[in-house]
């Protein structure tokens, strides 16, 4: 048996295969989460976030997900990432009650509070510069975040978009909401109709203004009162008259 060799495996073997081993390992780190090359400087922002552990790279994306509340967690995943300008970062709702609000960075943009699973919200940010948020009754709790866009110098531009649904569709915030109150108006629309329509029910059945039956009888009842006096004085010169003379 050869000294070289360990356990029938050659030396050179065995640290061809260690090798490989740890280079697939890297890879497959790698392709779990890329983090930004560059860390920025966000001046003790995430103190207290639970999940963050760096910048993670989102560059070369046009449109970049961020998930809210996953599973319950008070927090944003990922709590920070990297786009180029122009990308659109897309926030939608796992689960929880919560809303999306820029802060410190400034107050241009912000979401309804929703728990409504599926929620989208979303912002495109324009140039370079780092834009912090947060989840306004989570704040305390360290559900904050924040996108560095480009060089991460200065406070980027910003366009803000709508709250939707992850399907397409509309949320019971945002636009929706106006379609419900829609709805709603509609409803008390036919509600409106409905009383109308009863209340022209209850004029029938005398509950309301008096019906044409009821006017003609107090129409006779006028007449015939200011007829009467009329009629006594007529009655008394005939009876006058008739009388015979003594």
């Amino acid at each position: 048996m050869s000294t070289n060799d360990t356990g029938g495996v050659s030396r050179r073997d065995f640290v061809r295969v260690t090798a490989g081993a740890t280079a697939a390992a890297a890879a497959s780190a790698s392709a779990t989460t890329a983090y930004a090359q560059e860390e920025f400087d966000y001046g003790g922002w995430f103190e207290g976030v639970p999940n963050f552990e760096g910048t993670v790279d989102r560059t070369g994306e046009d449109e970049v997900r961020v998930t809210v509340g996953p599973g319950g967690d008070l927090v944003f995943d990922p709590p920070a990432i990297h786009v180029d300008p122009g990308t659109t970062v897309i926030w939608e709702w796992d689960q929880g009650f919560h809303n999306v609000v820029e802060k410190e960075s400034g107050e241009r943009y912000g979401s309804e509070l929703t728990d409504t699973t599926g929620t989208t919200y979303s912002v495109t940010f324009e140039s370079d510069g780092i834009s912090t948020y947060v989840c306004e009754p989570h704040q305390t709790q360290g559900m904050k975040g924040a996108v560095a866009v480009g060089s991460g110098e200065g406070t980027p531009d910003i366009t803000e978009g709508e709250m939707g649904m992850a399907d397409g569709g509309d949320s019971g915030g945002g636009s929706s909401g106006d379609g419900s109150d829609g709805g709603s108006e509609g409803g008390d629309g036919e509600s409106d109709g409905s009383d109308g329509g009863n209340g022209g029910e209850s004029g029938d059945d005398n509950s309301g203004l008096p019906d044409n039956d009821v006017l003609a009888l107090y129409g006779i009842a006028l007449v015939l009162a200011f007829l009467s006096p009329i009629a006594l004085v007529v009655l008394m010169l005939r009876q006058s008259r008739d009388e015979p003379e003594y």
